[in-house]
C-alpha cells in the first residue's frame, strides 16, 4: 500500500516526527510505501524558527505546489493528513 504524508512541515518539525516518523519504520516492515510531501520544506520552518517571518511568496508557491499535486491524481492507496490540508 502506497501512503502519501501530506504534512505541515518536513521532518525538522516535532510534530512530523510525532505523529508520523516514530511509526515510519514499522509500518514498513508490513510492506507499507511512503511519499512525503509537506507543505513547507525545512529552509521555511529554519526562517521561522530564527525570526518569526513568514515568508508570503515560499506560503503561496507552497499553496499552488499541493493544489496541483493533489489535481494530478496521485498514484497512491491512502493520503495521512497531518493538522491541515492547507
Amino acid at each position: 500500500m502506497k501512503i502519501a504524508l501530506l504534512t505541515k512541515y518536513s521532518n525538522l518539525a516535532a510534530s512530523t516526527r510525532y505523529r508520523f516518523d516514530q511509526y515510519e519504520p514499522y509500518l514498513k516492515k508490513e510492506g507499507f510505501e511512503f511519499i512525503r510531501k509537506p507543505l513547507f520544506n525545512n529552509s521555511y520552518l529554519k526562517q521561522l524558527y530564527m525570526s518569526n517571518n513568514r515568508n508570503m511568496t515560499n506560503i503561496i508557491k507552497s499553496y499552488i505546489k499541493r493544489f496541483f499535486w493533489l489535481i494530478s491524481k496521485p498514484d497512491v492507496d491512502l493520503i495521512w493528513i497531518h493538522c491541515d490540508l492547507f
